[in-house]
């Protein structure tokens, strides 16, 4: 009972002093709030990516249906997929913005951006990228593969170490493959005892070294001029390639005896592109990755567009070419031909200096020469 009475004295207590207190204005210390529920951060907007619109690429062809062409329109269609549209690229045909033969210096001032050219008309500027159409340089009857094959053995490397001293790229390649022909205003080149006396003209380069190889007299004619040249006479004939010269230009009309040699052992010829170097070094990783994977993605899609211009160019001389047919020439007639080998080698090495040595050192590691 007692113990009763001491706890109800002690609650009296209690109560009464914060009766007290709350006369005196003070006030019981309340309890500490809750923090307020954490909102997500703001994120900084990221930079947006770089872009490059309407790089301005030049080629040395024309708008058509042939390989040249239509290779580099599916290649700047791929660097714009594979960039997420990052880098396009607009073509332009021959001499539409500068000349062809101005372009590796139009390209080294940025005049222009990049160029499509071929080793034959880079020979003046470029010997050593003439490799490729020696004979024996690349398996004839392996162009669509040992090509790519050499150059990633340490080729691409060194050309890419050359083109750095003259302010170029080279942003994408291929092998224009087995398309040579010959086409003659009165008889076939076949053998190489066939060319003695002929008044023949060629694509540049090799091709005319390899001319003036065989007993020819290799003659230099701009494209343009070779109809007039052969309706003439002033020339006997042509080598140059089975879909475009012989059938697309129409050769055949005034020289009709078209030979076609599908194991031919220069059979190979590179096609670049190059492209201003301060360009090239502007783009971030991503991009120049982008650009390696489409060299990679395009490799078989430029052979199967090679075989197919060849295709339809001998589809087409076998129903439009009433005077003669095609002569395909066989595989051992075709190999009659590196009787030129050591020529065209000696040649080249004497154009192309040191760095011709190197890339042929490449080429006789790989086949074990």
């Amino acid at each position: 009972m007692r113990r009763h009475k001491l706890m109800y004295k002690l609650t009296l207590v209690m109560l009464g002093t914060v009766l007290l207190l709350a006369a005196c204005g003070q006030e019981a210390t309340p309890e500490p709030a809750p923090p307020p529920a954490a909102t997500p951060e703001t994120a900084t907007p990221a930079a947006p990516l770089q872009t490059w619109k309407d790089i301005k690429l030049q080629t040395y062809a024309l708008p058509g249906d042939d390989a040249r062409w239509n290779v580099i329109k599916l290649w700047t269609e791929k660097i714009e997929e594979l960039t997420d549209g990052r880098v396009t690229i607009e073509t332009f045909p021959q001499n539409e913005l500068v000349k062809v033969a101005e372009m590796p210096e139009a390209t080294n001032k940025g005049i222009i951006d990049m160029y499509l050219t071929n080793e034959f008309y880079h020979f003046g500027v470029h010997p050593w990228l003439g490799w490729t159409f020696l004979p024996g340089s690349v398996d004839g009857t392996k162009w669509d593969t040992d090509f790519y094959k050499l150059m990633n053995a340490g080729i691409t490397d060194i050309q890419d170490r050359e083109f750095a001293n003259v302010g170029l790229k080279q942003a994408f390649y291929w092998n224009g493959g087995p398309i040579f022909a010959f086409t003659m205003r009165d008889d076939y080149i076949k053998g190489p005892d066939t060319f003695p006396g002929k008044k023949v003209r060629g694509a540049g380069g090799a091709t005319t070294e390899l001319l003036k190889v065989l007993g020819a007299s290799a003659v230099s004619i701009a494209g343009p001029e070779v109809i007039q040249s052969l309706s003439t006479g002033v020339i006997d004939g042509a080598l140059t390639s089975i879909n475009v010269g012989v059938y697309s230009f129409g050769w055949y009309e005034v020289a009709p005896y078209a030979s076609y040699f599908p194991s031919f052992p220069m059979n190979s010829w590179n096609i670049p592109v190059m492209m201003n170097r301060d360009l090239w070094n502007e783009f971030d990783d991503e991009v120049k990755a982008a650009f390696a994977q489409a060299q990679v993605e395009m490799q078989p899609i430029a052979s199967e567009l090679v075989k197919k211009d060849i295709d339809w160019a001998l589809d087409g001389l076998a129903k439009d070419n009433k005077v003669a047919e095609v002569f395909i020439a066989p595989d051992e007639m075709a190999q009659q031909y590196l009787v030129a080998k050591d020529p065209l080698r000696d040649w080249y090495l004497s154009k192309a200096g040191d760095v011709g040595a190197e890339l042929m050192s490449i080429v006789d590691n790989y086949y074990g020469n």
